[in-house]
């Protein structure tokens, strides 16, 4: 493809031809990345406590990734 005949798929060719979207995603982008890795950032806390809570004999349920964001 040649620049002067359409830029936009010169520049962004390879990456319209082999980017996949993930199966379990409408759309991405900065704001859905921030998102899933704030996410994974509040199960491993909600984790710590669990095994604090665990180790002192209390028994809590594990939580589930989409219970996180209800």
């Amino acid at each position: 493809m040649r620049p002067q005949d359409d830029l936009y798929r010169h520049v962004n060719g390879t990456w319209l031809r082999d980017y996949q979207l993930p199966p379990d995603k409408a759309s991405v982008g900065a704001i859905t990345d921030a998102n899933d890795r704030t996410l994974d950032q509040l199960r491993a806390i909600i984790e710590g406590i669990r095994v604090l809570f665990l180790g002192r004999g209390v028994v809590v349920p594990l939580v589930q990734r989409r219970q996180i964001h209800r």
